[in-house]
């Protein structure tokens, strides 16, 4: 992902899931799981990243060993729409990845 869309889904409020892309197939399954149960979480592959997990809202990251871990969930039901975010539960609309 772009690092200015990035930014700008996380000004918005929303929680960007990254990961490694040499992460086992079946734990980026897991992820896509993840992510498609909350609407305001961005999943994408980012190569050099130093964990294979990473969880970024507005000013907040947490960094987890694999896709099982049960702290990824918890962050995102917390800092989704986060309020401390500049324009919280702003639209995203016609955002492209690529």
């Amino acid at each position: 992902m772009k690092e200015g869309l990035a930014l700008r889904t996380l000004e918005h409020g929303a929680v960007l899931l990254t990961y490694h892309p040499n992460l086992p197939e079946k734990e980026i399954r897991q992820l896509e799981d993840i992510a498609a149960d909350y609407p305001s979480v961005l999943l994408s592959p980012t190569p050099g990243q130093s964990e294979p997990v990473t969880a970024t809202a507005w000013n907040v990251r947490l960094e987890v060993q694999g896709a099982e871990d049960e702290l990824i969930e918890p962050f995102i039901i917390k800092y989704s729409q986060n309020p401390q975010a500049p324009e919280p539960g702003a639209g995203c609309t016609g955002a492209t990845i690529g």
